[in-house]
Formats: structure tokens, C-alpha cells, sequence
């Protein structure tokens, strides 16, 4: 595992539902180098929050608008698969 993702909450939890046979979605506010490492950890999917390029001091007061656009495309996602 990456060294990163150690000690990281999502990842608990991913175990936990991987065990279960769950998904799990994660949200942050970017993907690091060497994201894709949690999916060996039961995260089924990661999307980043931003939807450009911008800085922790654009993203914040946007995070609200940020977090419901993520959210509408999963959730759009979701649907169309059923």
C-alpha cells in the first residue's frame, strides 16, 4: 500500500465495506500522486472536487458549489447503470 494512504480514514472504511462487499465513493479535494493504490484497498471510485486547476484559496469558497457538482455527476452515473 502507499505509504500515503496509511493511517487515512477512507481507507478503513474501504476496508471495512470491501468485506462486505460495498462500494465505496471517495470525494477529496484533489487526487495525489499514487491515488489509484486506495482501489487495492476497496475504493471503488475517486473524483477530485476541483474541476480545474485552482489553489486551496479558490477551492475553499467554492466547496459547497464543488462538493453538489460531484455529487450531481455520480449521481447521474449511478442512474444511468440501473
Amino acid at each position: 500500500m502507499a505509504r500515503a494512504l496509511v493511517g487515512k480514514t477512507p481507507i478503513g472504511v474501504s476496508r471495512a465495506a470491501k468485506r462486505q462487499g460495498k462500494p465505496v465513493i471517495v470525494l477529496a479535494g484533489s487526487l495525489g500522486d499514487g491515488w489509484q493504490a486506495c482501489t487495492e484497498e476497496g475504493v471503488t471510485a475517486a473524483f477530485a472536487l476541483a474541476d480545474g486547476l485552482m489553489t486551496l484559496e479558490q477551492a475553499l469558497p467554492r466547496t459547497a458549489e464543488l462538493l453538489a457538482d460531484r455529487c450531481e455527476s455520480i449521481t447521474r452515473l449511478w442512474l444511468s447503470s440501473r
